[in-house]
């Protein structure tokens, strides 16, 4: 999988919510130079959302929460990368970009702009390894057969970060009262998982 951020990478982010979670998307800020290469075909990011608790599970535990990297092909195909988190006191610098995305206000139908941001540069590194396996989307209409990479190494942010975002799954319509918007662990069902890396991060 090759990763690529175009001119360094996009300085402006949409901020969308609606009843069930909230976005950061690149796609409604007309940004279209961040993409992912996978088994030939090239995919744009589109949105980046969060999940309390993971919607995966890593070694038989759930990890505080899990990034999804929506990404989509010109053949309107789907490219899913997530990414494990939990919380902690000690931030490392390379995972800034996970700190600012996540101090952003929940607020709908606004965009931002500032810092050059390389999303794939603050989560992620070449030779990264991952799991990867086809699934569905994780919120309705839960489209079926997407392409998932997920990432083994786990991001650290603090707490705080979090903290904010369960505050805010609280007033949403379709969350629970613990502030969780993730759907249960789903079985394999004699699915393959494959293991990959992260060949290049441009």
């Amino acid at each position: 999988m090759v990763l690529e951020a175009r001119g360094g990478g996009c300085n402006r982010v949409g901020l969308e919510s609606d009843n069930h979670t909230w976005y950061a998307s690149f796609a409604m800020a007309g940004c279209t130079n961040l993409t992912a290469t996978w088994h030939g075909r090239k995919y744009t990011l589109q949105q980046i959302h969060f999940h309390i608790e993971s919607e995966n599970m890593l070694h038989g535990h759930h990890m505080d929460m899990e990034v999804h990297m929506v990404h989509k092909s010109a053949d309107n195909r789907s490219l899913v990368i997530g990414l494990f988190v939990q919380r902690s006191h000690i931030v490392v610098e390379e995972n800034r970009f996970l700190d600012r995305l996540l101090e952003l206000h929940y607020s709908s139908d606004a965009i931002t702009s500032g810092v050059l941001e390389n999303p794939y540069l603050g989560t992620m590194k070449t030779g990264d390894r991952f799991y990867s396996f086809l699934g569905s989307l994780t919120t309705p209409p839960c489209t079926p057969n997407l392409e998932w990479v997920l990432i083994q190494d786990i991001l650290y942010v603090a707490p705080r970060d979090i903290q904010k975002f369960e505050h805010f799954l609280k007033t949403r319509p379709q969350a629970d009262s613990y502030g969780h918007d993730d759907r249960p662990v789903q079985p394999l069902n004699f699915r393959p998982i494959k293991i990959g890396k992260v060949s290049a991060i441009m």
